[in-house]
């Protein structure tokens, strides 16, 4: 700390010569949750138009909304395409759904389905209902006290019971999310808990339980 005394009066013009720089908030994130939570059912359209439904198999996932107009989405979609040995082999599975259909019957699909045959998607993918992207924007606004904006390309790491452990916002490095997987993955209630900081720290309070957490969190996943 340093003692600070007011400056001269400045003029309008003199600060008009040196705006503020705006913070920079492009929604870009990174997150460890604190504890796993219970992801809200997610329903989907397979590619052959029959109704589906994300998780079930006891498979930890990578679960990608995405749309085929997204310029960041394309590249999303090539770098997982690039990187299938590596989430294979880290026992992972990934469904990317699209948000294209949520206009409902009228929506133009042609991009969504051009992009997955450009790029060759060699993992599950789909058309999310309206619903389940409506439960998922709901989980964020529950998590963070500012409710992120409804956009894509955004990820959520789930483990095998199905909770959500890691959440994506925007374009992601795919070492990024292999990384924090084999970080999260045995670990348990407290260990997730020291994970979940950006900076480093002490807490002074316990990680919640299973049972609180299901408690808090579960009139977030709706019917």
């Amino acid at each position: 700390a340093r003692p600070w005394a007011q400056s001269a009066r400045r003029t309008v013009s003199a600060l008009e010569e040196q705006p503020l720089s705006p913070t920079l908030d492009d929604g870009l994130a990174r997150i460890i949750l604190p504890a796993r939570l219970p992801f809200p059912p997610v329903v989907y359209r397979n590619p052959a138009a029959q109704p589906a439904t994300v998780g079930g198999d006891g498979k930890p996932r990578l679960l990608i909304l995405w749309s085929g107009t997204c310029p960041h989405c394309r590249e999303g979609l090539r770098t997982l395409r690039a990187a299938e040995q590596s989430i294979r082999a880290a026992g992972l599975e990934v469904i990317a759904l699209a948000v294209d259909g949520l206009a409902g019957p009228t929506a133009d699909l042609s991009a969504a389905y051009d992009l997955i045959d450009e790029v060759k998607f060699p993992f599950a993918w789909g058309l999310v209902d309206a619903g389940s992207a409506e439960r998922v924007h709901r989980l964020q606004a529950a998590l963070f006290d500012r409710t992120p904006a409804s956009s894509v390309p955004l990820g959520i790491l789930l483990d095998e019971r199905g909770d959500a452990v890691a959440i994506y916002r925007g374009p992601f490095a795919v070492e990024d999310v292999l990384q924090d997987w084999d970080a999260i993955r045995d670990s348990s209630e407290r260990q997730l808990y020291h994970l979940a900081p950006p900076l480093q720290g002490w807490w002074f309070t316990n990680p919640l339980g299973r049972r609180e957490v299901v408690r808090l969190f579960g009139q977030v996943a709706g019917p």
